[in-house]
């Protein structure tokens, strides 16, 4: 591991302990630094300590919030994105869909959210070779996106539209 992600990894740890002194254990500061640790280990692919601090994030939201939050949804995602990278595509998928489903309650059809999630997706069944439905999934976020950002330039949309070249 280089210095730059050791550093990071001190860093978010002692954020961790020192929180967990000022914070009840249930508390949403502790559950985004569960949710940036989480995405640090995806990074440097240490998938179980990503799952251990994803799945702890995902409790503390469902603790707090009783009904679907950006933050409970935001910690699926990264669940999902989990699964995804182990090649666990059946769980990343059901886990997807779980998030989509409390996005849409949350947020409607037409948030970023949604869209980001049909990009999640859209990967997934990249990665089993069913390009069609990839393509499928990439047409909903980008239908999305415009919806949202207009004719304004998007990395989103650029993403999309680099994906959907490599897929057709």
């Amino acid at each position: 591991m280089n210095s730059e992600l050791e550093e990071a990894r001190e860093t978010l740890e002692n954020s961790l302990t020192l929180s967990l002194q000022i914070f009840p254990k249930r508390h949403v500061k502790i559950a985004k630094i569960y949710e940036a640790l989480g995405s640090m280990y995806l990074d440097l692919e240490e998938y179980e300590e990503a799952l251990k601090m994803s799945q702890e994030c995902f409790e503390i939201c469902n603790d707090l919030f009783k009904n679907p939050s950006s933050q409970t949804i935001s910690c699926m995602k990264m669940l999902g994105s989990i699964y995804s990278e182990k090649g666990d595509y059946e769980k990343a998928k059901c886990t997807f869909d779980k998030s989509f489903e409390l996005a849409q309650v949350l947020f409607g059809e037409k948030h970023p959210m949604i869209a980001d999630i049909y990009f999640r997706i859209a990967s997934i069944f990249e990665e089993q070779s069913d390009y069609s439905e990839a393509i499928k999934s990439l047409e909903k976020a980008l239908e999305i996106y415009q919806g949202v950002y207009g004719s304004e330039p998007n990395c989103n949309v650029s993403a999309i539209y680099n994906n959907m070249g490599v897929l057709l």
